[in-house]
């Protein structure tokens, strides 16, 4: 049992994806299928951006959502096709944030054509919001009970955005009236995450030009927990424009999705993401769920952090992953 899980904000840099490109078929290919798709609905190329290098790239820093997004979900999709390929079949999936939209898609939730849409849309809207709004998405290193009195002292300024394991959580909301916020938290490591409003009630105002129609939703091929919804989905829900509107105004509900999908029996966790960013945090969470128990889980990154070896990384991770305890058999390539 192997379940997929899909990272979304913090994990893109500059030329992300370009040794798997080159050296890994199955990725190349799956990547090849969303540019293709993407032509229609983007100016400029993927590929193009994966070879862009140093101050010239825009998959790095927080001032190009529109590209970064969904050349993330894009990276995300084609190390799924990857696994795949080597034999590795998820159980179950879950997304954090816009990592949704590559879970949905794995799950069968939406073909590949509307799940590079749907990511090249969320992108959009986000980069409006980056650009209008005077938001900010920061990461926080404590619990959301903590974290919820905080959001009340703001009188409405900043939202809990999401609830990612039991020391990590962020916050959205007014730039000014966070990073204040973030500056009282003497002595306490933060990390600015994106200069937009996400994931919370605030960001109504621009997630509120959602344009895309005629989503072809179809039913899910596997369990999927929704951390839009904050429950395993079901036969039907929709993956529609307000499944998407949802998911960009409400709390990414995280640790919760990982403590269900651990009191239903999964023990072993891949993240497809350019960077581990998710791993430590279902570390925490499956510790603190499991108890003593937790040792004998596996959680495998497929990507270091911000690694250009990407290509030995995710040959170590499809190694640790088979000689741990999970039933994986893999196929063989030269």
């Amino acid at each position: 049992m192997v379940t997929f899980a899909f990272c979304g904000f913090g994990g893109n840099f500059a030329g992300m994806g370009r040794l798997l490109l080159e050296k890994e078929p199955a990725f190349r290919r799956v990547f090849h299928d969303c540019e293709e798709v993407a032509r229609a609905h983007c100016t400029w190329s993927f590929r193009e951006e994966v070879y862009r290098d140093g101050a010239a790239s825009r998959l790095q820093g927080h001032d190009r959502y529109d590209i970064s997004l969904p050349m993330t979900v894009v990276f995300e999709i084609a190390l799924a096709a990857w696994w795949r390929d080597r034999g590795v079949e998820p159980t179950a999936v879950i997304g954090h944030s816009a990592g949704d939209v590559a879970a949905v898609h794995c799950a069968g939730g939406l073909d590949l054509e509307d799940a590079v849409r749907v990511a090249v849309e969320i992108g959009r809207l986000y980069q409006i919001s980056r650009n209008e709004s005077d938001g900010l998405l920061a990461l926080v290193p404590f619990g959301a009970e903590r974290a919820q009195a905080l959001v009340r002292s703001s009188c409405g300024a900043i939202e809990l955005s999401g609830d990612n394991d039991p020391g990590s959580v962020t916050l959205s909301g007014d730039r000014e009236a966070l990073r204040r916020l973030l500056q009282e938290l003497d002595g306490i490591e933060t990390r600015e995450l994106a200069n937009a409003l996400a994931h919370c009630g605030l960001a109504h105002p621009y997630v509120s030009r959602w344009e895309l129609t005629s989503l072809r939703s179809r039913p899910l091929t596997m369990p999927m927990y929704s951390t839009t919804l904050g429950r395993m989905c079901h036969a039907l829900d929709q993956f529609d424009g307000g499944y998407w509107v949802k998911n960009m105004t409400s709390p990414v509900l995280f640790r919760a999705g990982i403590e269900q999908l651990a009191a239903d029996g999964e023990r072993c966790f891949v993240e497809l993401g350019p960077s581990a960013v998710l791993s430590p945090g279902i570390h925490r969470t499956l510790r603190r769920v499991l108890g003593r128990e937790h040792r004998m889980v596996r959680v495998v990154a497929s990507q270091g952090r911000g690694s250009m070896d990407s290509q030995h990384q995710l040959l170590s991770a499809l190694d640790t992953l088979v000689t741990s305890d999970a039933e994986i058999r893999t196929v063989q390539h030269g």
